[in-house]
């Protein structure tokens, strides 16, 4: 009910979060796709250049020496050059989709409030205390900050403001909620108290 009321269906901000993700590997897999074209054409040079080099040795206009340095030198390139471009998988985009989609059904799990139970995320990161106040009544504060421990923590006994959300939940609120979910029914209306809850930011 709480989460529900302050916090609302979140899958479309997990949907668009995705996209931004998406878009920024998208963008560097073409940045890698451009490099890898750009290495290719410079491989493709050097294995020229040695074709070259034969042949100018071959017409006599490089000395013996001279050969050897300018092929060692340009084999040693085209080597480094061709480990550069084979270690980057070529399945890398399909990694990066796979991982996108676990992350996009993580985030959806974790902001999802209409399963039975909200994920213990979602919990840690906005509740920062539940007080019992008295018995059947709760004061709950919410934030959307940084928490605070120890004395710094809000005082729910003796609150500063008004709460943000209050509500009851009735014998049937709680029956309702426990069928929708498929969760036993384990009391009955006679022994049933009514819970007072006040949600404060």
């Amino acid at each position: 009910m709480i989460f529900d009321q302050l916090w609302g269906d979140q899958r479309e901000a997990v949907l668009k979060a995705c996209q931004m993700i998406e878009s920024c590997i998208l963008s560097t897999t073409l940045q890698t796709d451009s490099e890898k074209a750009e290495k290719q054409k410079k491989i493709e040079k050097l294995e020229q250049r040695l074709l070259n080099l034969g042949q100018m040795r071959a017409d006599g206009e490089l000395t013996r020496e001279q050969f050897q340095k300018l092929y060692a030198q340009t084999t040693t390139e085209l080597d480094a050059l061709k480990t550069q471009q084979n270690s980057v998988p070529n399945s890398a985009e399909e990694e990066v989709s796979f991982d996108l989609n676990k992350i996009k059904k993580g985030l959806s799990q974790m902001v999802d409030i209409t399963a039975p139970r909200i994920s213990e995320e979602l919990i840690d990161e906005f509740v920062e205390a539940v007080t019992p106040v008295e018995n059947h009544h709760y004061r709950w504060k919410m934030t959307f900050g940084e928490m605070k421990s120890g004395q710094e923590r809000y005082n729910l006994m003796e609150p500063e403001n008004s709460p943000v959300l209050s509500f009851t939940v009735d014998f049937e609120t709680a029956r309702q909620y426990r069928m929708s979910n498929g969760l036993p029914a384990q009391f009955r209306q006679r022994g049933w108290t009514d819970l007072n809850v006040e949600v404060y930011l």
